[in-house]
């Protein structure tokens, strides 16, 4: 058991102030305060003994702490508050107070023992740590607030955008899309994310690809790399994708980020222009064609003329009257066919030039068909061709040009009985269902236009080439000139046919210019 001695010097060596209050003496006195008390007050036990605590408070000591202090000590109670006090000095410290009664034998509160600790620096630090704390915390919301901010701006930017957005992992795997692909293509965004684009594109084809996938398993930025893509109501839309790829500080590849865009418009434009430019290649091709074409054309009749001409001129009466004849009919012949040639020439200028003018009066469809067929009826039998007529009873008059109308079934039934072989047949038929439009067709059993033909063929100056070479080569723009006279009332020109076997080439003139469907403005409008 302890002497008294030895816990006197127990309590001397504690690094805690520890002191003792007499409760029976008026004011409670210290009686008793230890060596740490002296270093923590500054004050000596001398000057502390004999005085009540309070001497240690000051003008911003906590009135609330206070008062606890006294309820505590009234009621006879432990207690452990901080307090704010103050050394012998005046600068104030954090004393942390321990207080405990102690009763004697008969419960009767003599004293309190105090254990007192500088928590100053700790509380420093406690409040330096909460102030970083709220700092770090305000700093945080601060930067939470900053990122919502910027999340909501890079969404509004991204749904306000044209183009949409998209990322991909490590893997190739797409882990963001932006719904802005959905509304250009109509493929949801959950069709999407988590898919690599390989597996996006199974079963196109392979070669359109595979320079894109290149650039993917090379890790390499791409730009405007275009594809198609059929919506799900199957009308195509074109993209454009353009991507860089992603590397964390040590060089590791992370994935790709890019953007889409819809070059429908652009493609399509592109397309048009590609199609423009081969089309004027293809129309300078033909004018080539046709100019060397009509070189041969017009010095085979002038040569003819001047030939023969000039046999008359030298020769004069030693030229029996059968020749004579027989060399004004090649004259005839050869000047009807330079005519037609110039008059095809003119014709087609004048169309493309939009000068030409339609003269339009009712006429008989079967008196202005029977004429044409008797215009190539010695020509045909001539080439030992079968010449029939299909004609239905009962047309009604056609509101037209007629000039228009009977070149156009001429340059018809003319190409029909040039290229078609000895012992063929050429039909002219005209027929009008009820309440139908007027359709006239020029059938034949002649050579036949090939199926890659059959697109370009009423273009001007062309020819299909089972008709070069020839004997009968013409302008190429016998097709072009009729297709702009039917179509000028309104009507169209229809080519069948098949290589080898022959052809039908239809006109189809519209039942608003028939008697008794035309009104004054529709015959207006179909004409103008």
């Amino acid at each position: 058991m302890l002497t008294e001695r030895l816990t006197h010097a127990l309590i001397e060596e504690l690094d805690g102030a520890v002191t003792v209050s007499d409760m029976t003496a008026p004011d409670m006195p210290l009686v008793y305060v230890n060596q740490a008390f002296e270093k923590l007050t500054g004050y000596r036990a001398e000057e502390a003994l004999g005085r009540n605590c309070r001497f240690l408070q000051g003008p911003d000591t906590d009135a609330s702490s206070l008062r606890l202090l006294r309820q505590a000590v009234s009621a006879g109670r432990p207690l452990r508050l901080t307090l704010l006090n103050y050394r012998k000095s005046g600068e104030p410290f954090w004393n942390e107070l321990r207080l405990s009664p102690h009763h004697d034998g008969d419960g009767r509160l003599t004293h309190y023992f105090g254990f007192q600790l500088d928590v100053t620096e700790r509380l420093e630090t406690q409040d330096a740590l909460n102030r970083a704390r709220d700092d770090l915390e305000r700093e945080v919301t601060e930067r939470t607030r900053e990122l919502e901010e910027s999340r909501a701006r890079f969404e509004d930017l991204v749904e306000a955008c044209s183009d949409w957005v998209w990322e991909m992992d490590e893997h190739l795997r797409f882990t963001f899309v932006s719904a802005r692909l959905t509304k250009i293509t109509g493929i949801p965004v959950d069709a999407v994310v988590g898919r690599t684009r390989r597996e996006l594109l199974a079963g196109m084809d392979p070669d359109q690809w595979h320079p894109h996938q290149a650039d993917l398993d090379a890790r390499r930025p791409f730009m405007d790399f275009r594809y198609p893509v059929n919506r799900p109501d199957g009308s195509p839309v074109y993209c454009a994708i353009s991507g860089k790829p992603l590397f964390d500080a040590e060089g590791r590849f992370r994935g790709y980020r890019g953007t889409g865009r819809d070059c429908t418009t652009e493609q399509e434009y592109l397309e048009a222009q590609q199609a423009a430019v081969a089309a004027a290649q293809e129309a300078n091709r033909a004018k080539s064609q046709f100019l060397a074409r009509m070189s041969h054309e017009l010095r085979t009749p002038l040569n003819a003329i001047i030939g023969f001409s000039e046999a008359l001129r030298t020769q004069g009466l030693k030229v029996s009257e059968a020749r004579r004849i027989e060399y004004a009919q090649y004259i005839n012949e050869s000047g009807n066919h330079l005519l037609d040639i110039i008059s095809d020439i003119l014709e087609m200028a004048k169309i493309e030039a939009g000068k030409l003018e339609l003269h339009e009066d009712w006429l008989d469809p079967e008196a202005l068909l029977n004429e044409c067929l008797h215009v190539v009826t010695d020509q045909a039998h001539r080439e030992g061709l079968l010449l029939s007529i299909e004609i239905e009873a009962g047309l009604p008059p056609v509101f037209g040009d007629r000039r228009a109308l009977k070149q156009s079934v001429l340059n018809l039934l003319s190409n029909a009985v040039k290229f078609t072989p000895r012992g063929g047949h050429v039909t002219l038929a005209a027929s009008r269902p009820v309440d139908k439009d007027l359709v006239i067709e020029v059938r034949d059993s002649g050579v036949g236009i090939p199926a890659d033909e059959l697109g370009w063929v009423t273009q001007p100056f062309a020819q299909s080439r089972e008709t070069a070479g020839r004997s009968h080569l013409g302008t190429g723009l016998g097709l072009a000139i009729v297709k702009s006279l039917v179509e000028k009332h309104g009507g169209r020109l229809t080519v069948e046919s098949e290589q080898g076997r022959g052809s039908r080439i239809s006109l189809t003139i519209p039942r608003c210019r028939m008697r008794a469907e035309a009104s004054e403005l529709s015959l207006h409008d179909t004409a103008g």
